[in-house]
């Protein structure tokens, strides 16, 4: 298994935190609850998602091979053009 770079791991929390980023804007923009409560359920959320992905990725890897990261980056950034104009409508 090849190591990951730093720079894949800071690519990663990046998408991770545009990601919460506008759901928490989307949350607020509503104003269907506290601060504190948002943002419990955004990292409660972002914890169980990337637990499972963790897991589940590892099997894709082994489908795929190098086909399967840029698989998961365009799922990512797919959910968070879709939150993004989710929240503005």
């Amino acid at each position: 298994i090849k190591p990951i770079s730093y720079a894949t791991i800071l690519l990663q929390g990046v998408l991770t935190a545009i990601d919460a980023l506008i759901i928490g804007a989307g949350t607020f923009a509503l104003k269907l609850t506290s601060p504190f409560i948002a943002s419990l359920t955004v990292g409660i959320t972002t914890f169980i998602i990337v637990c499972v992905a963790v897991f589940f990725s590892k099997y894709l890897n082994k489908l795929f091979g190098k086909y399967s990261s840029f698989g998961g980056a365009g799922i990512l950034i797919a959910l968070s053009i879709k939150e993004l104009i989710t929240a503005l409508i």
